[in-house]
């Protein structure tokens, strides 16, 4: 029984060392005080579905695009405290392009996010950022969560990476 606690231990343990990687390096973004920051749906699938069979199923995945984006860069911005901002700010030097790849029926998000500059140039990247949605709650509110929770995860790393390459 041990040995099976232990061998599930660490299957556990190497799923979540390895679900998460930073290639590059995304210091840059210091200096640049401000970021714009992009959401791309475009290969996503949420529910198992595509983004515009999704849009075709859930009437008001449009009309609450603008409160899933602002629940990320929110919490994004929170967790990153004011050591860099993100937002709509087309005039910066680097986007971050969020790359959504699913959305699960509990809202989880499963993302690759790339550190772009202006020549649309990749500088870093972050693969398989993978969150948590909600519980309880419609198909809507369990993807907002999951913004959330994606926006708190994102900003850990990249403070965590911003910190590590002082």
């Amino acid at each position: 029984m041990k040995q099976f606690i232990i061998l599930i231990t660490f299957s556990v343990l190497s799923v979540c060392a390895t679900a998460q990687q930073i290639d590059g390096s995304f210091e840059i973004i210091r200096e640049a005080g401000r970021v714009n920051l992009k959401i791309d749906y475009s290969q996503a699938r949420i529910h198992g579905m595509t983004e515009a069979e999704f849009a075709e199923y859930e009437d008001d995945w449009h009309k609450d695009q603008p409160d899933i984006r602002g629940n990320l860069i929110d919490e994004l911005n929170k967790t990153m405290n004011s050591i860099v901002r993100f937002g709509c700010y087309t005039t910066s030097e680097y986007t971050i392009a969020i790359k959504v790849l699913d959305i699960a029926i509990d809202g989880s998000f499963d993302v690759d996010v790339v550190l772009l500059d202006n020549c649309n140039n990749t500088v870093a990247t972050i693969t398989a950022l993978q969150t948590h949605g909600a519980i309880l709650g419609t198909k809507l509110f369990k993807i907002k969560k999951g913004a959330k929770k994606c926006g708190v995860a994102l900003g850990k790393m990249l403070r965590n990476s911003l910190r590590n390459n002082r």
